[in-house]
């Protein structure tokens, strides 16, 4: 599994530098580990604010961290991932099934199809 092998990576984190170190931060931070999610978005503070990195470097961290926000929103709000519950076999807590319902998802992960094929589109 996925997060299995960034709960590997995370003692290596420090050790990396540029696009590789902002891949394994992005990783860490969208984990539902709250606290591998925490070093993770830290990781992409640190790489936004650093003076040596490249803008490049640091326009993507800046949208990856944009991107991630809502994922970590959902950890520290429910533990998890409410929107992976179907993926991951998982039942959905009544607050879960609510807070799906309120914004456009369903038990059957539509809404994540959904999301997926507005990517997609914009690719």
């Amino acid at each position: 599994m996925i997060e299995e092998a960034v709960k590997k990576l995370v003692p290596k984190a420090e050790e990396l530098s540029g696009f590789k170190a902002l891949y394994l931060f992005a990783a860490m931070a969208s984990t539902e580990d709250k606290e591998i999610s925490a070093s993770g978005t830290a990781g992409i503070d640190k790489l936004i604010s650093a003076e040596e990195e490249a803008p490049l470097l640091k326009e993507i961290a800046a949208k990856l961290k944009g991107e991630t926000s809502d994922k970590i929103d959902l950890i520290a709000k429910f533990s998890r991932d409410p929107r992976l519950n179907k993926i991951m076999g998982r039942e959905s807590t009544e607050e879960e099934k609510e807070w799906l319902k309120a914004n456009g998802f369903s038990e059957n992960n539509k809404g994540l199809e959904n999301q997926k094929k507005g990517v997609e589109e914009n690719l």
